[in-house]
């Protein structure tokens, strides 16, 4: 049976490194919409 090679950590570190400004976008704009919608639930 061939097993299949995992790549070690420098591989994938350089990957989240790239990864890493796109999650904090996504992130930030999922706060924003959460404050948004609190805001407007408390203004009515």
């Amino acid at each position: 049976m061939t097993e299949l090679p995992i790549a070690h950590i420098g591989h994938w570190w350089t990957s989240l490194l790239y990864l890493a400004p796109v999650l904090l976008v996504v992130v930030w704009l999922a706060v924003q919409s959460w404050r948004q919608r609190r805001q407007d639930r408390t203004d009515r």
